[in-house]
């Protein structure tokens, strides 16, 4: 088993298409995250994991724009993001994915889809034919209402409907929540297919151990804020690993 490290780095070479450097936000005037750094490469799928209130989705809602710091910076691409909001940010090339999908119910499939094309104002790079060859079911079921689609095929439309703006970099909260386990596994599939194929960077909020183990090239793992290990993937078939610091 490959050991922990406490280091936010990962791969050699170009700047990063994310970097973090010591990020503290919180609500209300409460700091959930606390100095938080870290750095997603150019062509990553880095995941963060941990327990329950361990301030994953702050982190997250934080990179997003959702929610402003109150210390350190964000840069995405080169460009320093900290005080821009969320749609500043997707016009960089930011896409997000949210706990809970978030899709317009009463509209169809299609029409999320093109809606999604549209956020960030880069129509030129938007592509709703990719997300249906991602999700085929999507294609049958094109013109169906997003609402009445099952949990997992509503979770397939989330994800489609932010690839089909063409980001830069796509932040996925929780994509497992609710799901089974063959469409975890499908969506996995999808995450590397477009890392391998088109290059795509992730960061992954996630508690799914199978999943962050098919997808991901890097795990921090998360407590009271901060992260507090770094480590490969392969390590979560370590079961002492997953209860020291996952208790999942």
């Amino acid at each position: 088993m490959d050991s922990p490290s406490s280091s936010p780095d990962g791969f050699d070479g170009a700047a990063p298409v994310l970097r973090i450097e010591g990020i503290s936000s919180g609500y209300g005037g409460i700091s959930i995250v606390r100095e938080v750094s870290l750095a997603v490469e150019r062509g990553e799928v880095l995941a963060v994991m941990g327990r329950n209130g361990a301030g994953k989705t702050t982190l997250v809602d934080s990179v997003a724009g959702l929610l402003p710091v109150s210390a350190g910076s964000i840069d995405l691409e080169g460009h320093d993001v900290t005080s821009l909001d969320a749609s500043a940010r997707a016009r960089l090339g930011l896409g997000y994915v949210p706990q809970g999908r978030g899709i317009f119910a009463r509209l169809s499939v299609e029409e999320n889809l093109r809606m999604g094309s549209t956020i960030g104002g880069r129509p030129e790079r938007a592509d709703i034919e990719r997300a249906f060859d991602w999700f085929p079911i999507l294609k049958e079921r094109r013109r169906q209402r997003a609402g009445t689609l099952s949990g997992g095929e509503q979770q397939m439309l989330a994800i489609g409907r932010v690839m089909a703006g063409s980001p830069t970099l796509l932040l996925l909260d929780e994509p497992s929540e609710g799901i089974q386990p063959s469409i975890v596994q499908m969506i996995a599939e999808v995450i590397t297919r477009q890392n391998r194929e088109a290059g795509l960077t992730v960061l992954l909020v996630e508690q799914n151990v199978d999943l962050v183990y098919l997808a991901a090239d890097r795990c921090g793992v998360m407590n009271k804020g901060s992260i507090e290990a770094w480590f490969v993937p392969d390590s979560l078939t370590d079961p002492q690993t997953v209860r020291r610091y996952l208790a999942l």
